[in-house]
């Protein structure tokens, strides 16, 4: 997690309300207490790459009562009333109080995610240990490979496992890199394409890649290796005994 403290110092000295991205940070914690419980209001992401999967959507969470209706009276056309209170027990009259908007989860995709919840402490558990396992056998190629910052006494959700390359010490880049584990049967993903290299975002807006420096380094650096509950420590294994071939076959002598 962020450093909350900060944040929070930040936002009070400018009267603001602190708004938390938690998109990937369910299951974090820190200084003890839930990532969920820190900021005025934070928002999770249940899309179905996500530790809980709803399918599509996502949740608000606050602890403060007047936000909390109002996210729930926008969150479907400014209605006075839901579906379930309209056609459950005859109160057939509401109104539109506010011009909102089609933002409610259904109760199918809810469903889904409220089955899962009964077992995300097992599948968080689970991510650690595969984390673990990864800093275990690749900490012996840190001249080669940046592993993701992990502090074990602050609960990390785990969602990606993000390495970066360090491109001094490789005769290939990146993209070639992860053409190599592909061919053997590692998928690896990229966590992000950063926007200002999307056709409509540099046509709309005239950006360039020399304008984000600092991001353009990351972005051609970042590698997220397998990480999910049901991958096994063999293949977790198995990624590591690979990212080890590729560094003695390109490693820059």
């Amino acid at each position: 997690p962020c450093d909350y403290s900060a944040l929070k110092k930040l936002s009070r000295k400018h009267k603001l309300l602190l708004v938390s991205d938690a998109a990937h940070s369910i299951g974090a914690s820190y200084n003890g207490k839930p990532v969920g419980s820190l900021a005025d209001a934070t928002v999770f992401s249940f899309y179905s790459t996500k530790n809980i999967t709803t399918g599509e959507g996502g949740m608000v969470v606050t602890d403060k009562k007047r936000l909390a209706a109002k996210v729930r009276h926008l969150s479907l056309h400014g209605m006075t009333s839901s579906g379930w209170r309209r056609y459950s027990g005859g109160q057939w009259r509401y109104d539109i109080t506010a011009l909102g908007y089609k933002y409610n989860m259904p109760d199918l995709s809810a469903a889904l995610g409220l089955g899962q919840l009964e077992n995300f402490e097992k599948m968080q558990i689970k991510r650690a240990r595969l984390a673990q396992d990864y800093y275990k056998k690749l900490k012996n190629y840190s001249d080669f490979i940046e592993l993701p910052h992990g502090d074990w006494h602050t609960p990390h959700a785990w969602h990606l496992f993000i390495i970066k390359i360090n491109p001094d010490r490789w005769e290939i880049g990146r993209d070639r890199l992860v053409d190599e584990l592909e061919k053997q049967g590692v998928g690896c993903g990229v966590h992000f394409i950063p926007a200002y290299r999307f056709s409509y975002f540099k046509k709309a807006l005239n950006l360039k890649t020399s304008d984000y420096p600092n991001c353009e380094n990351a972005f051609k650096r970042v590698i997220s290796l397998p990480l999910y509950p049901d991958l096994t420590l063999k293949e977790v294994h198995y990624v590591c005994r690979t990212m080890g071939e590729l560094v003695h076959k390109f490693a820059r002598r």
